[in-house]
């Protein structure tokens, strides 16, 4: 029984490594360029091009560069960009675009989960997420696009 479980460990891991995505940061004078562990092309060149956060899953993977002096953040597995003007912290599924007093969330697909300034959130299902601004309130958006649906009463 334990060979069993073991081999099975043994699978299950070799089964993550072999779907799980490589990113690899290639420099160079013209800038850094990012390219995958076949050697395709991905992002760049840019100046200071970087892997920011990597995550197990291909979903979770950001890039961070400077366009037009402006640092951009951009999830690696779909090419999606990252609202700009912020800086970021990921947290599983979502982006917290930082701000002076909470933060935006920001969906993986660079769309925002919640577009009003929150100190926290908790999402309900697939479409909808609350998010918490200022005080005890706490205020129903759709998840989309970010958009608050209801004020609390």
């Amino acid at each position: 029984m334990r060979k069993f479980i073991l081999g099975l460990a043994i699978a299950l891991a070799a089964c993550n490594i072999t779907s799980a995505k490589e990113y690899i940061t290639l420099e160079s004078p013209a800038g850094n360029t990012i390219v995958d562990e076949k050697g395709s092309w991905i992002l760049g060149p840019y100046d200071n091009l970087h892997i920011d956060y990597m995550k197990a899953s291909n979903e979770f993977v950001y890039g961070s560069f400077y366009e037009n002096g402006q640092k951009r953040y951009v999830n690696l597995s779909n090419i999606a960009y990252l609202p700009a003007g912020y800086e970021y912290e990921f947290d599983y599924y979502y982006a917290r675009a930082l701000t002076d007093g909470g933060f935006k969330l920001v969906n993986s697909n660079g769309t925002y989960a919640i577009n009003d300034v929150v100190h926290n959130y908790s999402a309900i299902n697939d479409k909808l997420i609350l998010g918490q601004k200022g005080g005890d309130y706490w205020y129903l958006y759709d998840k989309s696009n970010g958009i608050q649906i209801m004020n609390n009463p």
